[in-house]
């Protein structure tokens, strides 16, 4: 969850980031710049697809695959589809 953004008009939101490769849990409590795509009011979709390879004792793979998906419909959510993230400060102000 990003929090605490200011548009252009000075109003402040929240944001659902959504990413399948970043891990966020490393900046929490920093000021990051961020860079994606936004969606709301129904119109975001946040789709999450993990696929797992593992070795069994055997010596052959074993894959396991999982989807998710989430939409831009629930009251007041936004969604930012992350294309980058930067960390510019280990804390916010």
């Amino acid at each position: 969850m990003l929090t605490h953004v200011a548009d252009k008009k000075g109003e402040m939101h929240d944001y659902m980031l959504a990413s399948g490769e970043d891990d966020f849990s490393k900046h929490v409590g920093h000021r990051v710049t961020i860079e994606g795509k936004v969606a709301d009011k129904g119109d975001g979709k946040v789709k999450v697809e993990t696929k797992t390879k593992t070795k069994v004792e055997n010596g052959d793979d074993k894959e396991t695959h999982s989807k998710s998906e989430v939409r831009g419909d629930m009251d007041g959510m936004r969604f930012l589809g992350v294309k980058s993230m930067k960390m510019i400060a280990a804390a916010c102000p």
